[in-house]
């Protein structure tokens, strides 16, 4: 990795900007922060994010030019509107973010082996709920990403999230009562006596259709498995539902 450009275009201020700038720096990419300068990550981080580059051998730039996107390697946008934020924030966010919208324009600014990455959800159409809501409030087919680099070949956006999926493993909630497991990850253990489970994972691909939601205080988690072995089959919680996959998603105690 090191040694290549890495442009991240739209907000840079929070979660994906800010960790992406330093794991770049960390690991001797050059960063670029394409935004409005309202839009920049705090100017501590950045300045400690300069401190790992100057070891690693990478860089950090930050730009209002698009055309700081010019060379680059890989090309990473995020939603302008984050979860929670409030609708309002909408227009303001697209009359300052849209020129640095993804489109086949851009990606043509970096190399041409460059590849797109998004880490979800993306509005680049109208088949979601927001995406439709704001797109016909706005008139606007796509948000931060057009549906044609987003569908293109230059995209790897659900390579990467199989990946994230999988390093990320098991969430869990325990204000809400339930245990989420990833549709591609599998956990060896059931909860005991409240004590949550350290998972071993499995790969499941075409599992992704399935999300298991054990809630915490049934029968399924209080050890009554079922099949050989004490293995607890996605068929048993969810009967009729796992169509389609590679294979049966368990968890085994």
């Amino acid at each position: 990795l090191q040694g290549l450009k890495f442009a991240y275009m739209g907000d840079a201020r929070y979660n994906m900007g800010n960790s992406l700038m330093i794991g770049c720096a960390k690991m001797g990419l050059h960063f670029v922060a394409c935004a409005p300068k309202a839009y920049w990550p705090d100017p501590a981080l950045v300045e400690k994010c300069k401190e790992f580059a100057r070891v690693s051998g990478g860089s950090i730039t930050l730009s209002e030019d698009t055309d700081a996107v010019a060379g680059a390697d890989v090309v990473y946008t995020d939603v302008w509107v984050s979860m929670g934020e409030p609708v309002e924030v909408w227009e303001e966010r697209i009359n300052a973010l849209s020129p640095y919208q993804v489109n086949a324009e851009l990606m043509a600014k970096a190399k041409g082996t460059a590849v797109f990455m998004h880490c979800l959800p993306a509005y680049h159409d109208h088949k979601t709920a927001v995406g439709k809501e704001m797109g016909e409030r706005f008139g606007r087919d796509a948000m931060e990403v057009t549906d044609e680099v987003f569908e293109g070949p230059q995209s790897i956006v659900f390579n990467c999230v199989s990946l994230s999926t999988i390093c990320t493993g098991p969430v869990v909630s325990e204000r809400s009562g339930f245990l989420f497991l990833s549709p591609v990850l599998v956990c060896r253990r059931l909860p005991r006596k409240g004590s949550w489970p350290r998972g071993k994972i499995f790969h499941s691909p075409k599992a992704l259709q399935l999300q298991l939601k054990i809630r915490c205080k049934t029968h399924i988690l209080k050890g009554q498995c079922t099949g050989k072995g004490g293995r607890l089959w996605a068929e048993d919680i969810f009967p009729g539902r796992t169509s389609g996959c590679h294979s049966r998603t368990r968890t085994t105690r």
